[in-house]
């Protein structure tokens, strides 16, 4: 078993010329293809628990017992045979980079940062809205979100990669509560996750300040990601959507500066994103209905969604949420109605009817938990607005709203917290 040794990589430099020693330009990194199967260990190949065992040879006794094979085996598949597949000292190389994440994860103190709530929680939402919306159709969880504005003039450096170190410990334990279901199913585990992200307004990530902001989001002092690197093997693939032309014009010559599996990844869509994720299993519930979704809007997220009378829209709720909440003001034109009815399998529950008059701030707003709290049996809640004038001379009218989620617990929760939490009726906050 290894003892702790110093780092062979101490800045951007030194960390670039370590990664590229491991690597052979002459050799394309290898296509894994079918294999190793994004499953964990129970569906793994012999030579991965092979390697996984090798790996363990060089880890410190204290990383060993804290890295389970599911955590060494990404790091397997990301490096042993993937980047440094052509390197002689791949295991070694590995090995290195598991003890400095374990490392990291004892600084971090991983489990109380996973569940703790950090100082300006709302205000980091607000800036970077995102929700788990549920799985695609081989059982991945999906992580919805909207593209960052520019959060790092609102946080400092070290305060907003503490935020999203916590985002990233908390989608790892979602996709390890979710293989307990898919296990207890007698489903493939999956290692891998879906992610749909809305860059609608996309305009400020192409700045230089922008670009330089999300890298001294994941830079860490030795010159490695805090991310990509102690995170690997985790996108089973990314679908953009609403991105502008002018994006998607710079994506087609990007993306063939990337490797070819890395770049098939990703698909790039405009307005028109829905039959894309159709054909890949991803349901318009994973989408928020401010990005033209039936979902949910993720938590902090602050802005409405804008219609014209009649309208009927359709979310559906998720089942780890307990209820919905809602706000709607009439912003101009002819006084409307308005519904909000609430759908468990085939029975109805009106929970919200009545009518917005003509004036200043004209609003409505409301919410509904289920009873029973968050549960399996499909439910969606539609909301409905129409005008009460018709004729010639009646003005469209105009409204905003917004439709989000009560959470009955975090998905990100031990499985135990979470079956208590699942037997009250406290909501948590996501």
């Amino acid at each position: 078993m290894a003892a702790a040794s110093e780092l062979p990589w101490q800045d951007e430099a030194s960390w670039k010329e370590y990664d590229n020693a491991g690597k052979n330009p002459a050799e394309p990194i290898p296509v894994l293809g079918e294999m190793p199967l994004d499953g964990v260990l129970p569906g793994a190949d012999p030579a991965e628990k092979a390697g996984i065992a090798e790996i363990r040879k060089h880890l410190t006794e204290a990383n060993n017992a804290a890295a389970d094979d599911w955590l060494v085996s990404r790091f397997y598949r990301g490096y042993t045979v993937r980047s440094w597949a052509h390197a002689p000292d791949r295991i070694e190389r590995t090995a290195q980079l598991v003890n400095f994440t374990c490392d990291q994860r004892r600084l971090w103190k991983h489990d109380e940062l996973r569940k703790k709530t950090l100082p300006r929680t709302d205000e980091w939402y607000e800036q970077w809205p995102q929700s788990y919306p549920g799985n695609d159709g081989e059982g991945r969880c999906i992580w919805y979100m909207l593209l960052p504005q520019d959060f790092m003039k609102a946080f400092s450096q070290p305060d907003a990669q503490e935020h999203h170190i916590q985002d990233m410990l908390r989608l790892e334990k979602i996709k390890r509560n979710n293989n307990e279901a898919l296990k207890a199913a007698g489903r493939t585990e999956r290692s891998h996750h879906v992610l749909v992200c809305d860059i609608s307004h996309e305009k400020g990530v192409l700045s230089r300040a922008a670009i330089k902001g999300i890298k001294s989001l994941t830079a860490h002092t030795s010159g490695c990601s805090v991310t990509q690197h102690t995170f690997p093997d985790v996108l089973e693939r990314a679908l953009v959507i609403n991105a502008s032309l002018m994006f998607r014009s710079l994506w087609a010559v990007g993306r063939m500066f990337m490797d070819a599996e890395t770049a098939k990844k990703y698909t790039v869509c405009g307005g028109s994103w829905q039959a894309e994720l159709e054909k890949v299993g991803v349901p318009l519930r994973a989408v928020a209905m401010v990005s033209g979704g039936t979902g949910l809007n993720p938590p902090g997220l602050s802005c409405k969604l804008s219609v014209s009378a009649p309208v009927e829209a359709t979310l559906d709720v998720p089942e780890h949420v307990c209820g919905v909440k809602w706000s709607l003001e009439l912003a101009r034109g002819n006084p409307i109605e308005v519904k909000v009815v609430a759908f468990v399998g085939s029975t109805a529950t009106v929970v919200h009817d009545s009518t917005l008059e003509e004036g200043a701030k004209s609003t409505a707003a409301g919410e509904y938990k289920f009873e029973g709290g968050a549960g399996a049996a499909a439910r969606k809640v539609i909301i409905s607005m129409v005008s009460t004038q018709r004729g010639t001379f009646s003005r469209a009218s105009s409204a905003a709203y917004t439709l989000d989620a009560i959470y009955t617990r975090n998905l990100w929760d031990d499985l135990s917290a979470a079956a208590a939490a699942d037997g009250g009726d406290e909501a948590a906050s996501s």
